[in-house]
């Protein structure tokens, strides 16, 4: 569909494609339009090929045709316009395949060779979140699977996920942490720790899950982000904001959260106001009941820079089952 935010209506829906993925909630789109207004979606991978369509004419979102896939084996493409080249990340592969990005200077038609953003391997696995900020530079932020378990929590897998991390690519094109620092690409799990912490749970067993960068105008980053306890032992899951003060990262709390696997997004509207959009009701996975998915979305505001968040109730989604699916 498409939304005119002039007109304020509503365009659609049209068909695009069919989902390769059977009975699998990953394979989530990523949209963008090239410097033509040719519309581009890239969807439909879980450790396969990352399928790629093409708007029929520019500015027109009626009709599509097929493009070569982007690639053979990839999870979670985001796609982000900066400094007039596009940007794609993915992980290319399954859990403990690394995490990469391509650049595109035709709008995305051709591509360049890999380059590896985070280094994945069977101990240390990451999930990741790639965003642009209000201040135009790229920002990322991360949380790290231990995948073979070295904590010995008695946990299913996809829970295993601890500490946050964040960097950014500045406008002359080198990767920085929060302070400044230039960080030498790939990341590993102990240049992570020592130069991209932003919060450290791994050792007192406390769960993080689903980061979601930003940056004010001004470039002040901010990471949304839910914080919980073992599996098990409680229910107390809570969403947090984390934003950098200009000499370290301070932490709040907004509400709590359904589950650790809730997603939400962010906007930095200004240089005080964040909106943050986020599942706060349980919705119970239908394929599995011992998961708890979705919930009803809620738009709270901060107007001080996060020290006070308040609820908008007219701009509740009441019911939305978002699966294992993002908000975007």
């Amino acid at each position: 569909v498409g939304y005119d935010t002039v007109n304020k209506t509503i365009e659609g829906p049209y068909f695009v494609a069919d989902n390769p993925l059977t009975n699998d909630v990953h394979g989530a789109p990523a949209i963008w339009v090239d410097q033509d207004g040719y519309y581009h979606i890239v969807y439909g991978s879980h450790a396969s090929a990352l399928k790629h369509v093409k708007s029929a004419n520019p500015y027109n979102i009626s009709s599509w045709v097929n493009v070569s896939n982007v690639t053979a084996s990839a999870t979670y493409p985001q796609v982000v316009w900066f400094n007039n080249t596009l940007y794609l990340f993915y992980r290319a592969g399954g859990h403990t395949d690394d995490w990469v990005y391509r650049i595109s200077t035709d709008g995305g038609n051709t591509w360049s060779n890999e380059n590896v953003l985070i280094d994945s391997d069977s101990t240390n696995v990451w999930y990741v979140t790639v965003r642009k900020g209000a201040d135009g530079r790229i920002h990322v932020a991360w949380v790290w699977k231990d995948e073979s378990n070295l904590l010995g929590t008695n946990e299913p897998e996809y829970w295993q996920r601890y500490n946050l991390y964040y960097m950014y690519l500045d406008f002359d094109g080198v990767w920085k942490n929060a302070t400044g620092h230039s960080v030498t690409l790939p990341i590993t799990k102990s240049v992570a720790d020592e130069c991209c912490m932003v919060l450290k749970t791994e050792d007192i067993l406390k769960h993080v899950d689903s980061p979601v960068p930003t940056a004010t105008p001004n470039g002040t980053p901010y990471i949304l982000f839910v914080y919980g306890d073992l599996y098990g032992t409680g229910t107390n899951f809570m969403w947090k904001i984390a934003r950098w003060n200009g000499t370290a990262w301070e932490i709040y709390n907004i509400t709590y959260a359904p589950n650790m696997q809730a997603t939400g997004d962010l906007i930095a509207v200004d240089n005080n106001t964040i909106e943050v959009f986020i599942p706060v009701r349980t919705i119970t996975c239908i394929q599995n009941p011992d998961l708890v998915r979705g919930g009803q979305i809620e738009k709270w505001v901060s107007n001080d820079g996060c020290l006070l968040y308040t609820s908008d109730a007219a701009d509740e989604l009441d019911g939305v089952d978002l699966g294992g699916r993002r908000i975007i």
